[in-house]
């Protein structure tokens, strides 16, 4: 016989009694034997047949949703909106993101959701790097960043007291005095981002010239022999590994 459940509603209220703080509650819950037959201890199988089921926040009236299920607001918008909370430092954001005031449509590290437009916490927040008295030189910083093996932006985020004179904002610090090159560069990983990389290459014409003056040398005709010339460096990096996609806008047919 086909056991019947409580409809979500009347579920949720009796659960929201329990004040419950996280599903690992609620299975301890459920496992101690308390729980009423009528209210189905996986909730989120049962519930989302009928589409009345939200997520475990709004369930157990905590009003927390998991980051996977998180819709953010894009990046100008979330920036725009942060800025006119005036929050100075990245170290005064932490303390703000605990206090429960951001809203759960900009991310509690945006670093990491936002990695692709990301450009420092500066930028984002909208305050400028204040004056740096004797500054090291981006040489320098490279050179103590790997001496600490710090290997990314977010690893550098983590730290919250740089040495004194140290920018919190490379980014923005070293792009405005000309010497920064690129983020892979900056923490000694050769890593270039798909922008960056983009520049470098040639033009779709001036490519297919070279290539085919390279096909002709190597006797590249096909794709595994293009791959293979690639791996043993005789295309310059200049020419993109998959041109197809690359050029795929200004192909000719």
């Amino acid at each position: 016989m086909k056991k019947e459940f409580r409809s979500f509603a009347e579920a949720r209220k009796f659960v929201q009694t329990l004040r419950l703080k996280s599903i690992e509650e609620w299975k301890e819950y459920c496992k101690s034997g308390k729980k009423p037959n009528d209210i189905p201890a996986n909730s989120p199988q049962t519930y989302k047949k009928n589409g009345t089921w939200t997520n475990w926040g709004d369930f157990l009236g905590t009003g927390r949703v998991a980051n996977k299920d998180r819709n953010y607001l894009k990046f100008q918008d979330a920036r725009e909106f942060v800025q006119t909370l005036k929050i100075k430092t990245q170290t005064d954001w932490r303390p703000f993101v605990k206090s429960g005031k951001l809203p759960n449509n900009i991310p509690r590290d945006p670093p990491t959701v936002y990695k692709e437009e990301w450009k420092g916490w500066s930028d984002f927040l909208g305050n400028r790097p204040r004056y740096l008295k004797n500054p090291p030189t981006i040489e320098e910083y490279k050179e103590w960043l790997q001496s600490i093996g710090v290997k990314s932006l977010k690893e550098l985020s983590k730290i919250i007291k740089l040495p004194k004179g140290y920018p919190k904002d490379p980014y923005y610090y070293y792009k405005k005095q000309g010497t920064w090159k690129s983020y892979g560069d900056f923490y000694g990983t050769g890593n270039i981002s798909p922008q960056e990389r983009s520049k470098r290459f040639l033009s779709f014409e001036d490519a297919r010239k070279e290539v085919r003056v390279l096909a002709a040398k190597y006797k590249i005709k096909n794709w595994d022999d293009w791959k293979k010339a690639k791996k043993e460096g005789k295309i310059p990096d200049n020419i993109p590994w998959a041109p197809n996609t690359v050029y795929s806008r200004k192909r000719k047919k």
